[in-house]
């Protein structure tokens, strides 16, 4: 499937840009089952990606966020989860939370679902809208944010922080609110916050 040019928020650049993206990836992108940074595992493209090019779309289920609810619920706390809250848009359409949809990758996703996290990433999720409709639902694409050496990992923020929303250094784990225990981040990068979703 080839969705229409879409205008993305090219942070690569900081400008907007137009570029096209295709329902599949334009590269195999291959599951890595050596060990990578933190002791985990994660994506490898077998070819070099020039900054501002294409990688892949994140794919899965589309459900609700009660459905979203339910299923973290009933997942043991340890276990990977694959849940991604379309909320880019919420705020400026006054979207209650109640009724955002989430992607879940875990038993219909792509290979996308596997990219790490790093606070130094070298691709970008954006957001792709083709049914300008209704902003509860876009697909989210992916991008190379500098040149990628075939082979290096794939990796992406998953706070998706615009570049002047930033925060400079680690966080705190004390000031969250909610009475969770924090993610530790385990990119081993030197701006790393230390933590994740706080």
């Amino acid at each position: 499937m080839l969705y229409s040019s879409v205008t993305i928020a090219a942070a690569v650049e900081k400008t907007a840009r137009t570029r096209m993206c295709s329902g599949e990836g334009r590269f195999p992108l291959r599951y890595s089952r050596q060990l990578l940074v933190g002791g985990i595992q994660g994506i490898r493209c077998p070819k070099p990606l020039l900054k501002g090019q294409f990688v892949d779309i994140y794919r899965g289920e589309i459900i609700t966020v009660q459905e979203a609810d339910r299923r973290e619920a009933k997942n043991s706390r340890g276990k990977d989860s694959y849940l991604y809250t379309l909320d880019k848009f919420a705020a400026d359409n006054e979207i209650d939370e109640e009724d955002l949809y989430v992607v879940d990758g875990e038993f219909v996703g792509g290979v996308t679902r596997f990219i790490n996290h790093s606070c130094e990433p070298n691709c970008r999720q954006f957001t792709v809208s083709y049914n300008h409709a209704d902003p509860k639902i876009y697909d989210l694409a992916f991008f190379a944010m500098e040149n990628i050496p075939a082979f290096t990992e794939l990796t992406f923020d998953y706070l998706d922080k615009e570049e002047d929303h930033e925060d400079e250094g680690a966080v705190d784990p004390g000031d969250r609110k909610d009475g969770e225990k924090p993610t530790k981040c385990l990119c081993g990068a030197e701006s790393c916050r230390k933590y994740l979703w706080l």
